[in-house]
Protein backbone atom coordinates (compact mmCIF):
# COMPACT_ATOMS: atom_id res chain seq x y z
CA UNK A 1 0.00 0.00 0.00
CA UNK A 2 2.71 2.45 0.93
CA UNK A 3 4.15 1.88 -2.30
CA UNK A 4 1.10 2.64 -4.18
CA UNK A 5 0.68 5.52 -2.28
CA UNK A 6 3.85 6.53 -2.85
CA UNK A 7 3.30 5.85 -6.74
CA UNK A 8 0.28 8.41 -6.57
CA UNK A 9 1.99 11.32 -5.28
CA UNK A 10 5.06 11.35 -7.24
CA UNK A 11 1.91 10.80 -10.09
CA UNK A 12 0.05 13.61 -9.24
CA UNK A 13 3.77 15.95 -8.69
CA UNK A 14 4.24 14.91 -12.51
CA UNK A 15 1.03 16.10 -13.41
CA UNK A 16 1.11 19.58 -11.32
CA UNK A 17 -1.34 18.73 -9.05
CA UNK A 18 -0.22 19.90 -5.82
CA UNK A 19 0.26 17.73 -2.94
CA UNK A 20 -0.44 19.48 0.75
CA UNK A 21 2.09 17.79 3.44
CA UNK A 22 0.93 18.69 6.64
CA UNK A 23 3.84 19.38 8.97
CA UNK A 24 4.80 17.12 11.77
CA UNK A 25 4.40 18.41 15.49
CA UNK A 26 8.23 18.04 16.79
CA UNK A 27 8.58 16.72 20.22
CA UNK A 28 12.54 15.88 20.49
CA UNK A 29 12.39 14.83 23.92
CA UNK A 30 10.27 11.77 22.77
CA UNK A 31 12.80 10.76 20.20
CA UNK A 32 14.45 9.52 23.11
CA UNK A 33 11.70 6.65 23.96
CA UNK A 34 11.31 6.44 19.84
CA UNK A 35 15.26 5.52 20.02
CA UNK A 36 15.28 3.03 22.93
CA UNK A 37 12.81 1.11 21.24
CA UNK A 38 14.06 0.76 17.97
CA UNK A 39 17.50 0.05 19.94
CA UNK A 40 15.67 -2.88 22.05
CA UNK A 41 14.80 -4.12 18.55
CA UNK A 42 17.95 -4.61 17.73
CA UNK A 43 19.15 -1.58 15.63
CA UNK A 44 22.36 -0.45 16.18
CA UNK A 45 21.98 3.07 14.70
CA UNK A 46 19.67 4.11 17.39
CA UNK A 47 21.58 2.31 19.96
CA UNK A 48 24.58 4.77 18.69
CA UNK A 49 21.89 7.87 18.10
CA UNK A 50 20.44 7.26 21.92
CA UNK A 51 23.90 6.89 23.12
CA UNK A 52 25.26 10.04 22.09
CA UNK A 53 22.14 12.14 23.53
CA UNK A 54 22.56 10.64 26.71
CA UNK A 55 26.54 11.09 26.50
CA UNK A 56 25.94 14.74 25.34
CA UNK A 57 22.62 15.58 27.54
CA UNK A 58 20.41 16.40 24.56
CA UNK A 59 16.83 16.80 25.04
CA UNK A 60 17.17 15.18 28.85
CA UNK A 61 19.20 14.05 31.29
CA UNK A 62 22.75 13.51 31.14
CA UNK A 63 23.77 9.92 31.46
CA UNK A 64 27.32 8.96 30.43
CA UNK A 65 26.95 5.81 32.18
CA UNK A 66 24.00 5.11 30.07
CA UNK A 67 25.52 6.09 27.20
CA UNK A 68 28.61 3.80 27.56
CA UNK A 69 26.28 0.67 27.79
CA UNK A 70 24.80 1.70 24.30
CA UNK A 71 27.57 2.44 22.59
CA UNK A 72 28.82 -0.84 23.71
CA UNK A 73 25.60 -2.24 22.15
CA UNK A 74 25.97 -0.42 19.24
CA UNK A 75 29.44 -1.21 18.89
CA UNK A 76 29.01 -5.23 19.68
CA UNK A 77 26.02 -4.65 16.62
CA UNK A 78 29.00 -3.67 14.41
CA UNK A 79 28.50 0.30 14.14
CA UNK A 80 32.32 1.78 13.80
CA UNK A 81 31.18 4.88 15.35
CA UNK A 82 29.72 3.81 18.57
CA UNK A 83 32.66 2.30 18.86
CA UNK A 84 35.03 4.99 18.62
CA UNK A 85 32.16 6.48 21.14
CA UNK A 86 32.73 3.84 23.25
CA UNK A 87 36.89 3.87 23.35
CA UNK A 88 36.72 7.36 24.00
CA UNK A 89 34.67 7.07 26.76
CA UNK A 90 37.01 4.33 27.85
CA UNK A 91 39.92 6.20 27.34
CA UNK A 92 39.20 9.11 29.28
CA UNK A 93 37.33 6.87 32.19
CA UNK A 94 33.52 8.28 30.72
CA UNK A 95 30.76 6.84 32.20
CA UNK A 96 32.77 4.05 34.40
CA UNK A 97 36.39 3.32 34.78
CA UNK A 98 39.33 3.92 32.45
CA UNK A 99 40.49 1.05 30.47
CA UNK A 100 43.55 2.21 28.52
CA UNK A 101 44.21 -1.29 26.87
CA UNK A 102 40.60 -2.26 25.95
CA UNK A 103 39.74 1.39 24.15
CA UNK A 104 42.77 0.58 22.26
CA UNK A 105 40.98 -2.47 21.35
CA UNK A 106 38.10 -0.81 20.21
CA UNK A 107 39.26 1.99 18.59
CA UNK A 108 41.04 -1.02 16.19
CA UNK A 109 37.51 -2.21 16.11
CA UNK A 110 36.19 1.54 14.49
CA UNK A 111 39.09 2.18 12.72
CA UNK A 112 38.80 -1.51 10.68
CA UNK A 113 34.83 -0.50 10.49
CA UNK A 114 35.99 2.56 8.37
CA UNK A 115 35.48 4.93 10.94
CA UNK A 116 38.55 7.43 10.19
CA UNK A 117 38.52 9.22 14.25
CA UNK A 118 38.80 5.87 15.62
CA UNK A 119 41.91 5.29 13.33
CA UNK A 120 43.43 9.12 14.68
CA UNK A 121 42.43 7.78 18.05
CA UNK A 122 44.35 4.18 17.75
CA UNK A 123 47.37 5.82 15.97
CA UNK A 124 47.29 8.25 19.23
CA UNK A 125 47.15 5.77 21.50
CA UNK A 126 50.07 3.94 19.68
CA UNK A 127 52.27 6.88 19.33
CA UNK A 128 52.21 7.36 22.78
CA UNK A 129 52.24 4.15 23.98
CA UNK A 130 49.12 4.37 26.03
CA UNK A 131 47.14 1.15 26.38
CA UNK A 132 50.01 -0.71 25.29
CA UNK A 133 53.37 -0.97 23.18
CA UNK A 134 54.31 2.04 21.69
CA UNK A 135 54.45 1.64 17.63
CA UNK A 136 55.13 4.86 15.91
CA UNK A 137 55.94 3.30 12.63
CA UNK A 138 52.00 1.61 12.42
CA UNK A 139 51.02 5.30 13.73
CA UNK A 140 52.39 7.01 11.07
CA UNK A 141 50.43 4.45 8.63
CA UNK A 142 47.31 5.17 10.89
CA UNK A 143 47.38 9.09 10.73
CA UNK A 144 48.11 8.79 7.14
CA UNK A 145 44.77 7.51 6.80
CA UNK A 146 42.65 9.50 8.80
CA UNK A 147 44.78 12.48 7.08
CA UNK A 148 43.17 11.46 3.73
CA UNK A 149 40.07 11.54 5.22
CA UNK A 150 40.52 15.33 6.11
CA UNK A 151 41.08 15.26 9.60
CA UNK A 152 43.28 18.10 10.47
CA UNK A 153 44.86 16.56 13.39
CA UNK A 154 46.10 13.35 11.86
CA UNK A 155 47.59 15.60 9.39
CA UNK A 156 49.51 17.86 12.14
CA UNK A 157 50.02 14.50 14.21
CA UNK A 158 51.69 12.72 10.59
CA UNK A 159 54.18 15.80 10.46
CA UNK A 160 55.27 15.97 13.80
CA UNK A 161 56.29 12.04 13.24
CA UNK A 162 58.05 13.32 10.20
CA UNK A 163 59.72 16.38 11.36
CA UNK A 164 61.16 14.89 14.13
CA UNK A 165 62.03 11.70 12.23
CA UNK A 166 59.94 9.59 14.66
CA UNK A 167 58.68 5.93 13.52
CA UNK A 168 60.44 6.17 9.96
CA UNK A 169 63.23 8.54 8.88
CA UNK A 170 62.14 12.10 8.59
CA UNK A 171 60.99 14.20 5.85
CA UNK A 172 60.73 17.82 6.40
CA UNK A 173 59.37 18.42 3.10
CA UNK A 174 56.36 16.24 3.56
CA UNK A 175 56.02 16.89 6.95
CA UNK A 176 55.75 20.95 5.61
CA UNK A 177 53.15 20.14 2.97
CA UNK A 178 51.22 18.48 6.06
CA UNK A 179 51.60 21.18 8.38
CA UNK A 180 50.15 23.49 5.47
CA UNK A 181 47.09 21.51 4.58
CA UNK A 182 46.53 21.44 8.55
CA UNK A 183 47.12 24.97 8.64
CA UNK A 184 44.39 25.41 5.57
CA UNK A 185 41.97 23.99 7.84
CA UNK A 186 42.44 25.51 10.26
CA UNK A 187 45.03 24.05 12.84
CA UNK A 188 46.50 26.69 14.61
CA UNK A 189 49.70 25.25 15.86
CA UNK A 190 50.34 23.66 12.42
CA UNK A 191 50.57 27.39 11.55
CA UNK A 192 52.82 27.94 14.33
CA UNK A 193 55.11 24.99 13.11
CA UNK A 194 54.74 25.53 9.27
CA UNK A 195 55.71 29.74 10.29
CA UNK A 196 59.23 28.08 12.25
CA UNK A 197 60.23 26.00 8.71
CA UNK A 198 59.46 28.56 6.84
CA UNK A 199 61.38 31.06 8.94
CA UNK A 200 64.31 28.62 8.67
CA UNK A 201 63.92 27.47 5.54
CA UNK A 202 63.37 23.71 6.91
CA UNK A 203 62.10 21.33 3.80
CA UNK A 204 62.03 24.11 1.96
CA UNK A 205 63.02 27.40 0.75
CA UNK A 206 62.97 30.30 3.25
CA UNK A 207 60.05 32.77 3.82
CA UNK A 208 60.09 35.21 5.93
CA UNK A 209 57.04 37.65 5.09
CA UNK A 210 54.53 34.10 4.94
CA UNK A 211 55.89 33.10 8.30
CA UNK A 212 55.16 36.64 9.16
CA UNK A 213 51.54 36.37 8.20
CA UNK A 214 51.37 32.94 9.39
CA UNK A 215 52.63 33.43 13.06
CA UNK A 216 50.17 37.04 13.33
CA UNK A 217 47.31 34.68 12.04
CA UNK A 218 48.50 31.98 14.76
CA UNK A 219 49.10 34.62 17.86
CA UNK A 220 45.28 36.19 17.10
CA UNK A 221 44.42 33.17 18.59
CA UNK A 222 46.47 33.38 21.56
CA UNK A 223 49.03 30.39 20.47
CA UNK A 224 51.93 31.09 22.53
CA UNK A 225 54.62 29.75 20.28
CA UNK A 226 53.17 31.69 17.59
CA UNK A 227 53.22 34.91 19.69
CA UNK A 228 57.03 34.27 20.69
CA UNK A 229 57.89 33.74 16.86
CA UNK A 230 56.46 36.82 16.01
CA UNK A 231 57.96 38.95 18.59
CA UNK A 232 61.19 37.91 17.67
CA UNK A 233 60.81 38.25 14.12
CA UNK A 234 59.59 41.83 14.87
CA UNK A 235 62.65 42.71 16.92
CA UNK A 236 65.12 41.04 14.66
CA UNK A 237 63.41 42.78 11.42
CA UNK A 238 63.06 39.83 9.64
Amino acid sequence: FMAKLSWLVLAFSLAGVAVSAQPVETDPAASRDAFARACDQGDPTSCSKLGTMLMEGQDGAKDEAGARILFERACNGGHAQACRNLGGMLHRGKGGPKDEARARSIYERSCDGGQAGGCFSLAFMLAEGQGGPIDQVRARDLYRTACQADLKNACYNLGLLLANGEGGAADKPQARTLFQSACEKGHVSACSNLARMLMRGDGGAQDAAEAMSLNAKACESDHVAACFQLATMLIDGR
